[in-house]
C-alpha cells in the first residue's frame, strides 16, 4: 500500500520511534517520504528503506554504482556503524520534510540543504575514522576480534 501512494507521486507521513537521526530527526517527529527513483539519490540524502518488517530512516553516506547495479550505504546520523548495503528495491522514498510540533522543515530549502550537506560530511567523516580504527586494530591486532559490531570489509573498495 505505501509502494503504491509513493508510485503515485503521493507523500506518506511516518513518525519516527528511535532517535538515530538525532539531532536533525528526533524520536517522534514526522517524516514526509516522497516517492523517488533510487538512480537520483545523492550522498546526503535521507531516505526511508524497508528492513524485514521495519522502516528505517538514514543518511545515504556514499552510492556504490557499477554497471547497471546501485548499493546505497546508510548510517543514522548518532549512530556508529553504517547500515548493509541497500539496493533500490529496499527504498522507499527520499525523506522531503521533517514535522516537529507545529513546524515543518523542508529539506529543500536553503538553509536546511546546507546544514544538511554539513551533518552528511560529519557522518561520513566519523564512518571513515571508524573504519581506519577497526583496521588498525585488526592489523596491529590480528587474534583480538573487531572492536565494533558488523563486519567494517563492505566499506573497503
Amino acid at each position: 500500500m505505501i509502494l503504491e501512494q509513493l508510485g503515485k507521486g503521493k507523500t506518506f507521513t511516518f513518525t519516527l520511534t528511535g532517535n538515530s537521526m538525532h539531532p536533525l530527526i528526533r524520536k517522534g517527529d514526522r517524516v514526509h517520504i516522497q516517492g523517488c527513483d533510487p538512480r537520483d539519490l545523492s550522498a546526503g540524502d535521507i531516505i526511508t528503506y524497508r528492513n524485514d518488517a521495519l522502516y528505517v530512516t538514514h543518511r545515504v553516506l556514499w552510492i556504490r554504482r557499477r554497471g547497471t547495479d546501485i548499493r546505497l550505504i546508510a548510517k543514522g546520523d548518532s549512530e556508529i556503524t553504517v547500515d548493509p548495503p541497500l539496493s533500490p528495491e529496499h527504498i522507499l522514498g527520499k525523506v522531503a520534510a521533517i514535522g516537529r510540533a507545529n513546524r515543518v522543515l523542508h529539506l529543500e530549502a536553503p538553509h536546511w540543504r546546507l546544514l544538511n550537506h554539513f551533518l552528511w560530511m560529519l557522518s561520513l567523516g566519523e564512518a571513515t575514522l571508524i573504519l581506519f580504527y577497526r583496521l588498525a586494530v585488526a592489523k596491529l591486532h590480528p587474534s583480538k576480534p573487531c572492536p565494533a559490531k558488523g563486519d567494517p570489509t563492505h566499506l573497503s573498495r
